[in-house]
């Protein structure tokens, strides 16, 4: 499983890797690999960033653990997990 985790900077103008990889990762779709696009969930709790975020690039314990349920969900739906 591949997840797209951006750096909060990211929220407010994309990063040229961040880009690259939303590209390969949306675009190429490599087999056998499920991928998360956390972004996405991030903008819709965009209130909640500075609760999730420790710096610019590192996850508070409540982040940590946001991104852990989010994972546990995604493979839920992929029917990876039961």
């Amino acid at each position: 499983m591949v997840v797209l985790s951006p750096a909060k900077g990211d929220f407010i103008q994309k990063s040229d890797s961040l880009k690259w990889f939303e590209y390969v990762f949306s675009n190429v779709k490599p087999d056998g690999l499920s991928y998360l696009d956390y972004i996405e969930i991030l903008k819709n709790n965009q209130k909640e960033l500075d609760s999730i975020y420790l710096d610019e690039g590192h996850f508070t314990k409540t982040g940590n653990l946001f991104l852990a349920k989010t994972v546990y969900k995604h493979l839920q739906k992929e029917g990876d997990v039961n």
